[in-house]
């Protein structure tokens, strides 16, 4: 969701998304309902001089302490509800923001 404030766009909307809801992949609903686990381990310094940052890496091998949450909640500001925010926390962690996103590969 981006907000009329941060942007400062001249509309009457004091937020905006694209007209269908999804993004440019055709998903729905990627961000700010819950934190959303993903299954990549956290390392603070894993992104740092990676010759190409724009592919998803595997993320480092594991297990480690931390486990990587991304998407933004409910209850965050929306500059953390972007998928490339990365949060992390225990992997046993679990409170009512934070969940996961069953798929299917068709």
């Amino acid at each position: 969701m981006k907000y009329k404030a941060e942007y400062n766009w001249s509309s009457i909307d004091t937020s905006y998304q694209t007209a269908s809801g999804s993004n440019k992949y055709g998903l729905y609903d990627m961000v700010g309902n819950v934190w959303e686990w993903c299954n990549d381990w956290y390392e603070r310094n894993y992104y740092t001089g990676r010759p190409n940052p724009d592919v998803n890496p595997a993320g480092p091998p594991g297990p480690l302490m931390w486990r990587v949450f991304r998407g933004g909640a409910w209850n965050t500001y929306a500059v953390d509800c972007r998928i490339a925010f990365r949060g992390y926390d225990w992997a046993v962690y679990h409170f009512l923001n934070i969940g996961f996103r069953a798929v299917l590969d068709f």
